[in-house]
């Protein structure tokens, strides 16, 4: 809610509800612009987890800084204080990676400070960020980078890296790093859409293991009439653990092929099907199950559906709706154009 000028108010709530932990987190922040590039934001939470509880508050400041029309750098500094603590918060992951935090990730007091760079061309872009993160009992190095370009009209791809190195006082250190190659074949035209991405990842917990894994997913789209759409996938991945003791290692193959039908402009029907199948262990687990999508407007389209039989996979894309039981997918279309729009709804209409 934008309160006068440049000042923005917000509140989130948000809830995680799990087999071993319930938690949920309230926050009230406000932001403002001071100069030009310049944005100070302040915010309160309050975090429970099971019988404990935390507030906490957030103070920090950034700076953008534009040296011509394609180069950008910023900097910032953020400092998080416990005001009150009852019982233990146990530690949270990050929701989504390389993205800013929300309280709900974060463990304690801290100090955290980060400088980057960005470019925007014509058809290509790219950014680098480094970050240190000290708290009281560990210090996080985090370096990320990525870039993206248009080759053609049909062609283009995308690329990023992180690397975060964790020092820690009362539990071994961690040392991790990925990196993901992503390409798309997409004509302007009605034929044949073509996906691939490739991930690797490596982790280290000082010298007591260390894990790797390259995992690759490749997906097909096509439109055989003009109610008629099939879409194919295929994954394979081969992960590596090594200990002091002893080396495993495993290939693992995943499959799946999914068919619409279009019954009105609005309404829709499909089943889809996948099978994940080790090579180690020479099992094969099955998902499948139908679907009835609609679409209630342009461009927005939502799908119900339940899978008769499961599996969990969390490094193939095309795994994303496996589990058994039942499942719902939203999928919107927009440009830079719809994008403003959007943003300027959610914020009442403030420019």
């Amino acid at each position: 809610k934008s309160l006068f000028g440049s000042a923005t108010l917000s509140a989130t709530h948000e809830i995680l509800d799990g087999a071993t932990q319930s938690s949920s987190n309230t926050t009230i922040g406000l932001s403002a612009d001071l100069w030009k590039g310049a944005r100070l934001s302040a915010s309160t939470d309050r975090i429970t987890q099971d019988s404990s509880e935390r507030i906490g508050a957030t103070l920090g400041i950034d700076q953008e800084v534009r040296f011509t029309d394609k180069w950008s750098g910023s900097l910032g500094v953020t400092r998080r204080e416990d005001l009150k603590t009852r019982g233990q918060i146990d530690q949270v992951d990050d929701i989504v990676p390389d993205q800013p935090l929300s309280p709900q990730d974060i463990n304690g007091d801290f100090t955290s400070l980060y400088v980057g760079a960005g470019y925007r061309g014509e058809k290509s872009t790219g950014s680098v960020r480094g970050e240190l993160r000290k708290a009281d009992q560990n210090q996080r190095y985090t370096l990320v980078a990525g870039s993206a370009r248009e080759l053609s009209d049909q062609f283009s791809y995308a690329a990023a890296a992180r690397y975060t190195q964790e020092n820690n006082d009362l539990v071994a250190d961690r040392r991790t790093a990925d990196a993901r190659f992503g390409a798309a074949w997409r004509p302007r035209g009605e034929g044949l859409i073509a996906f691939n991405r490739f991930d690797l990842g490596v982790e280290e917990i000082d010298a007591e293991s260390r894990s790797w894994k390259a995992v690759n997913n490749f997906a097909l789209n096509t439109q055989i009439s003009k109610r008629l759409q099939l879409a194919l996938s295929h994954g394979l991945k081969y992960s590596v653990l090594e200990t002091p003791d002893d080396r495993f290692s495993g290939f693992t193959q995943l499959a799946g092929l999914e068919a619409r039908y279009d019954i009105t402009r609005n309404i829709d029907i499909g089943f889809q099907g996948s099978a994940l199948f080790s090579h180690n262990s020479g099992t094969i687990d099955y998902a499948f199950g139908p679907s009835i999508g609609v679409t209630p407007t342009d461009n927005v389209w939502i799908s119900l559906g339940w899978n008769i039989d499961g599996f969990v996979d969390d490094d193939f894309e095309a795994a994303d709706y496996t589990r058994q039981g039942p499942f719902v997918k939203l999928r919107i279309k927009f440009d830079q154009h719809d994008a403003r729009d959007l943003l300027n709804r959610l914020s009442l209409g403030a420019e």
